[in-house]
């Protein structure tokens, strides 16, 4: 005797509903990508950018030569840092922030990476410290960017006439 399969209509509700919310689950996640992709376009992420220099003392010029390594941007903010003003030292290096018209927009100190500070522990077991000059080093500069930063200028603060003389310019983009 053959008995014909009976097919209840919760089990085609059952079928029915699977293969809806499988078609919705395909559909919805490429409507919302769009969606993102439009408001990622009108809000800006705040971005950091990293620029890795190294920089060369000619000794026979007396000049510092200064080169980009490579320059990083990733999301993110700076912690804001309240202290009070760098007093730069002859021979510090200045990063610029610059606009459109090389208008400066922000800008930090960077200790001289060609005199560093060491301290050590000498035989009497006291603490000395010492200063060591480098003819050449890498430092790092790390800044928050906004829409109107287009270039980065670094220059050595010294006591001759020409302080407004970017060693080097980097633009940003």
């Amino acid at each position: 005797m053959y008995n014909k399969p009976q097919y209840s209509f919760n089990g085609l509700i059952f079928i029915l509903s699977f293969c809806l919310g499988g078609l919705l689950s395909c559909i919805l996640p490429h409507s919302s990508v769009s969606n993102n992709t439009n408001l990622d376009s009108v809000v800006k992420k705040p971005q950091i950018i990293f620029l890795n220099y190294s920089i060369k003392l000619d000794k026979s010029k007396g000049e510092c030569e200064i080169r980009l390594i490579n320059k990083i941007i990733a999301e993110g903010s700076l912690k804001i840092i309240r202290s009070s003003p760098e007093i730069k030292k002859t021979g510090d290096l200045e990063c610029v922030a610059l606009d459109d018209n090389l208008d400066p927009v922000d800008s930090i100190i960077i200790s001289d990476p060609l005199n560093i500070t060491v301290e050590f522990v000498n035989g009497n077991n006291t603490f000395n410290k010492r200063e060591i000059g480098k003819d050449s080093a890498q430092f790092t500069v790390r800044m928050q960017l906004n829409e109107q930063i287009r270039a980065f200028g670094i220059k050595k603060n010294s006591p001759s006439k020409n302080q407004n003389s970017y060693l080097l310019i980097t633009k940003v983009y």
